[in-house]
């Protein structure tokens, strides 16, 4: 935690739990940075490159524990929690939802982003349209992503990842 300590603060914090404190750097070096490794290869090759980081904690937690997926990330952003919203998984739109789930107002909003944004990008290899927010294509200087959550926002965590490119 020496080398870490200076260059994030308190991001990573020095917990008596291990998950607390090893959980957001494991996070950060595989799926966010190695995402980021994986992304900058495939622009550097002239592909069109849309990365986001889904920041929103579903509303309706027993959705997780009925699809077989673990109880932990009901209250929380876990890995694919944001499937439910890209397939809009809720009754009044999938007829293969629960009638139980629900929605939010806000989240309705959202999942018919996430449908607009992979249409979008289906169709011409860019998932920007009109009405919605800006989607940056992600570059290595930049390394723009989209943030989705009830705000849905551009955003750059370079420095996070440019640190776990120093050390592997």
């Amino acid at each position: 935690c020496t080398l870490i300590r200076p260059t994030f603060g308190s991001r990573y914090s020095l917990s008596l739990s291990l998950s607390l404190s090893v959980c957001p750097q494991l996070t950060d070096f595989w799926f966010k940075c190695g995402s980021q490794a994986i992304a900058k290869a495939n622009a550097k090759a002239g592909q069109p490159t849309f990365m986001y980081r889904f920041s929103h904690v579903l509303s309706w937690a027993p959705f997780f524990s009925k699809c077989g997926l673990p109880a932990q990330c009901a209250n929380r952003v876990c890995h694919a929690t944001e499937m439910p919203f890209v397939f809009n998984f809720s009754p009044e739109e999938n007829s293969h939802a629960p009638a139980e789930a629900t929605f939010t107002a806000g989240e309705k909003v959202l999942a018919r982003n996430f449908g607009d944004y992979w249409t979008s990008f289906v169709r011409s290899h860019n998932p920007n349209g009109a009405g919605r927010t800006a989607w940056p294509a992600f570059d290595d200087a930049g390394r723009n992503s989209l943030n989705l959550d009830l705000e849905i926002k551009a955003e750059s965590q370079a420095s996070i990842c440019r640190f776990w490119d120093t050390i592997g």
